[in-house]
């Protein structure tokens, strides 16, 4: 399928979007397009199932990458999610089986890696037909929060902390979402990104975040999402100068807090992490939905609100009889674990050592 092919089929793949309760926010198919568009990433399969009706049932948006000479299916966007997953409509039941049938039917892979599989995700409805081997290990973990009034938040934090963060409410802080056309979102973006690489500037960070496709990425990719509704870019204020920009995306049951900029010259004044808090959970609140999402990190300015901690699970299928594909998958577990606990089996160590894990 082409990109061209791909954002034809945007009516259908958001109609079986909303079919499918665990979707992420990165299978929104303005996500993918998006990002398809941007990086021009090579060998991108999409894998589509129908029903008899000619309705879109089950999607997978995959590309094949070599990994050790291994080809390897991994989400087409796989370095900007947090969640990997497919799309099954809860209503077909054998859904998964057939998306099995048709990555079965599909030639030039070896190897399925989905890296971050939420709790609960489709892709354990797809292991229902699966005839090759799979493995299921630890990942990143996710943190969350239920939505609800910021006021039982605070109450389940120790008193001084609740005064810390309550500072920001002697502050004549503002939330003003930007506008939903195109050139007011573009230049959204592009403060929070400029606020955020100052925030980062000489600290580290995620190096992609600095680089001129991302921001092309995260342009495209919010205008299409804010139009409708599975995006909000959030300009924050205090005494009318910004002091954050923040990047929401929502599901039908989550808000997720993707990515923010600030001025790091008014951290002194402002509490950032309990400026994003606040706004995300009266959007949350807004939204109608169940949690807000902090996505994947334990960084202590999330730790402190005492969040719930989820952790994905990286799904590795195996093709039927494919000997090598087995060797690369326990030699990620040995990667993971440590050769050192696996020495005992001596066929998975030599597997490995094969593999030049």
């Amino acid at each position: 399928m082409t990109l061209e092919e791909f954002e034809k089929l945007g009516p259908q793949w958001e109609t079986l979007y909303a079919k499918s309760a665990p979707a992420t926010p990165f299978l929104a198919h303005g996500w993918l397009s998006a990002y398809w568009r941007t990086f021009n990433p090579a060998d991108v399969r999409i894998v589509c199932v129908h029903d008899g009706a000619g309705r879109l049932v089950a999607a997978a948006a995959l590309r094949v990458q070599r990994r050790r000479g291994v080809r390897t299916l991994i989400p087409l966007a796989a370095e900007l999610t947090d969640f990997s997953d497919v799309l099954l409509d809860d209503d077909v039941p054998d859904a998964g089986e057939e998306l099995a049938a048709s990555l079965l039917a599909l030639p030039g892979w070896d190897v399925i890696e989905l890296p971050e599989a939420p709790p609960g995700a489709q892709v354990w409805r797809l292991l229902n037909g699966w005839p090759g081997q799979a493995f299921a290990r630890p990942a990143s973990v996710c943190l969350e929060l239920p939505v609800g009034a910021t006021e039982v938040v605070l109450a389940g934090l120790p008193a001084k902390q609740r005064r810390h963060l309550r500072r920001n409410d002697r502050l004549d802080l503002r939330h003003e979402a930007v506008p939903a056309d195109p050139e007011s979102l573009a230049a959204g973006v592009g403060e929070l990104l400029d606020l955020h690489t100052r925030e980062w500037d000489g600290r580290g960070g995620n190096a992609l975040h600095g680089t001129e496709t991302f921001r092309r990425h995260l342009t495209t990719a919010v205008q299409n999402l804010a139009p409708q509704g599975r995006a909000r870019l959030t300009r924050h204020t205090l005494d009318g100068v910004p002091a954050a920009v923040s990047l929401t995306l929502y599901t039908a049951g989550t808000v997720a807090g993707y990515l923010y900029g600030a001025d790091p010259s008014l951290r002194k004044q402002v509490d950032i992490s309990a400026l994003l808090i606040d706004s995300g959970l009266r959007l949350g609140r807004e939204h109608g939905t169940a949690k807000l999402s902090l996505l994947r990190g334990e960084e202590s300015g999330k730790l402190r609100w005492q969040p719930l901690a989820r952790r994905n699970q990286r799904m590795t299928l195996l093709r039927p009889h494919f000997g090598l594909g087995h060797g690369f998958a326990v030699a990620g577990l040995i990667s993971q674990a440590g050769r050192a606990s696996l020495r005992r089996i001596p066929a998975v160590t030599r597997f490995a050592a094969r593999l030049g894990f």
